[in-house]
């Protein structure tokens, strides 16, 4: 664990009350008790990244890592099979061990820098650790499929993620 002290999610944000992050889980399905530290900080994650434009799974992985980063134990989120996330948390841990060196930053500052980090990093390069999850399968005609050959990629999937990349 990287602090001496239990820090709570307020000093995230001191506005967001225990009533609202149970009202965000409940409309989104996610089933998590925030009865102690670790879940406390799931909770808030989740909330924090539903909030933030996050999907429930990228929410859920952020919320794993946070409560794992602040509390040194880790909610499961049920996310490992959407993301790479022993990749993911030792990539968080190299630049946070990095963060904990600094000094002439207070404890309660750095665990701030720990959670600003990791949500940055969700927002910016977590899709590089996704994992390839399902498949399917759809009909063109011979013109369709003649197009879609002169999309920009070199395999079926790397043409099919330049039709999603277009589509944002």
């Amino acid at each position: 664990m990287f602090f001496k002290r239990q820090y709570d999610y307020t000093i995230i944000d001191k506005n967001v009350t225990e009533e609202e992050i149970k009202e965000v889980l409940k409309e989104n399905n996610i089933h998590l008790s925030i009865e102690d530290p670790s879940g406390k900080w799931a909770g808030f994650s989740h909330y924090y990244g539903i909030k933030n434009g996050f999907n429930t799974v990228k929410s859920g992985s952020f919320a794993h890592m946070v409560s794992l980063f602040l509390t040194g134990l880790g909610a499961s989120c049920g996310t490992e099979m959407y993301y790479k996330e022993e990749e993911i948390e030792f990539t968080l841990l190299q630049a946070i061990t990095n963060m904990m060196k600094l000094q002439d930053i207070t404890e309660e500052n750095k665990a701030k820098m720990v959670f600003e980090f990791i949500f940055n990093f969700y927002q910016s390069d977590a899709e590089l650790y996704e994992k390839t999850f399902t498949t399917f399968t759809m009909k063109l005609t011979y013109s369709e499929y003649e197009k879609f050959n002169n999309v920009q990629g070199e395999t079926k999937a790397d043409k099919f993620r330049t039709l999603l990349a277009n589509y944002e």
